[in-house]
């Protein structure tokens, strides 16, 4: 979806994974089995591609996406925490990163999820584009543990919008997360196991 720039929060630059090799904030949600999904834009495979040919045949890749990009508005995505722009009284105004993500994942799809509640929305502008190392720094600190904040920020972030995303196709939630706390009694984690059964029996902070 396309959007005027006095609707929006946020804008952000395509973010390309070099690993995945494609770009990777172009996303929406939706809701499944208990919990909250990114899955792609349309737009998505078209601006990989885009960057993909340019990255491997261009030498002045800079110049030609924006001119590629010039004439494209704003595309509506969830917003990604990797590299985004907004203004410092809206972010402020919204009560900033939620502490209860940290150390990391989910605070950004949180925050856009605060200022679509008041009719506001984040957008890429695929006239500029980041190349993005993604989960490096992570990956160096805590490897091991980054799935199990993954998932608990996943679950959380359900909790804190959960009548919010009923409206939007959430269903039988307490019945999931009761099955997927049986789920981590194999080969899973402890914490995300407790997390789960917590959830299923009404407790709204895990």
């Amino acid at each position: 979806a396309l959007v005027d720039y006095q609707e929006l929060f946020a804008v952000m630059t395509l973010i390309y994974n070099r690993a995945l090799d494609k770009v990777e904030n172009l996303a929406r949600l939706y809701c499944h089995r208990g919990l909250c999904w990114h899955t792609e834009l349309k737009d998505e495979e078209e601006w990989s591609s885009v960057l993909r040919d340019l990255l491997s045949s261009s030498s002045d890749v800079k110049s030609r996406l924006r001119d590629l990009g010039a004439k494209i508005k704003p595309v509506l995505s969830v917003l990604c925490g990797a590299a985004f722009v907004c203004r410092r009284e809206q972010f402020l105004a919204l009560g900033g990163f939620d502490p209860r993500y940290a150390p990391f994942y989910w605070e950004d799809v949180d925050l856009d999820y605060r200022a679509r509640q008041r009719g506001q929305r984040c957008a890429v502008i695929p006239s500029a584009a980041v190349i993005h190392r993604h989960s490096e720094t992570i990956n160096r600190s805590c490897n091991q543990r980054k799935l199990l904040f993954l998932r608990l920020n996943q679950l959380r972030f359900v909790l804190a919008h959960q009548h919010e995303l009923e409206k939007e196709g959430l269903r039988y939630q307490h019945l999931w997360w009761a099955a997927r706390s049986v789920k981590e009694l194999v080969g899973g984690y402890r914490n995300l196991r407790w997390a789960y059964f917590l959830a299923s029996i009404g407790v709204k902070q895990v």
